[in-house]
């Protein structure tokens, strides 16, 4: 029946359950949320927001203990060296004092980062896409996105794996560049009386890229999905079919 409102007349239809809903305007397909590549995309954005923030919020730090005669008492103190995200700076706490020097780290945690967030922005954007631009073909009765869309879908993904991989190599690189540097700082103050300098856990660090590598493979299994959804997949899928298919009875045609 009819609804009539304010704004535009809309039709009401009943649809099946595994079919796009029409709003009017555009066909919205929510099941893409449970298909592979949606599915897949919804873990990507968690992922990211996970590895990004994990190492966006990560200090970098040494410490080593340290005696001081003060009115003949012996005190200990401890002398700390922090460096904070994107580690282009020591922060040297001792003597009551903090003073700043420069870090060897490159721009690798920065790259780590903004590739992370990119990741969650286009997953955010491929989600809309997937529900809001697939459309049911008559002929195969297949709900999906225009090919010129699984094609650009297909690239993305492939330049995606590439940057993540590229980023994974280099945080990591990094990361225990930035263990040894931290350490080596400190000691290099050679400070009377102190033990050796240790630095804090890095399991941070360990852990956005234990993240980061779990990506690179869901990015994969990506790609292999959207490889499915090609229209040269479909057609060689479809001539397998026929290739293996039992020859019709009414012909005579034997093995």
């Amino acid at each position: 029946k009819t609804k009539t409102t304010d704004l535009f007349t809309t039709t009401r239809v009943m649809v099946q359950w595994n079919e796009p809903i029409d709003l009017g305007v555009v066909e919205f397909y929510w099941l893409a949320l449970l298909q592979p590549k949606g599915f897949l995309k919804i873990l990507q954005f968690i992922i990211s927001i996970l590895t990004f923030s994990l190492t966006a919020g990560f200090t970098a730090t040494a410490v080593q203990s340290c005696l001081e005669v003060v009115d003949n008492n012996n005190i200990s103190v401890v002398n700390r060296v922090n460096s904070p995200y994107p580690f282009q700076n020591y922060e040297l706490y001792a003597n009551n004092t903090v003073k700043l020097f420069p870090t060897n780290i490159g721009h690798g945690p920065q790259f780590f980062v903004c590739w992370g967030v990119f990741t969650m922005f286009y997953a955010i954007v491929a989600v809309l896409v997937y529900m809001f631009l697939s459309k049911k073909f008559v002929v195969s009765g297949l709900t999906a996105l225009p090919d010129w869309l699984v094609i650009f879908d297909l690239i993305a993904n492939c330049f995606w794996v590439i940057m993540w991989f590229l980023a994974f190599l280099v945080w990591a690189i990094e990361s225990n560049m930035l263990k040894f540097f931290v350490v080596n700082f400190l000691s290099a103050q050679k400070f009377a009386n102190c033990s050796a300098a240790k630095s804090q856990s890095f399991a941070q660090t360990d852990i956005s890229l234990t993240f980061s590598f779990l990506l690179i493979f869901i990015w994969v299994c990506n790609i292999y999905f959207i490889v499915k959804d090609t229209s040269y997949y479909i057609r060689w899928s479809e001539s397998r079919k026929k290739s293996y298919a039992p020859p019709d009875a009414a012909s005579g045609e034997t093995y």
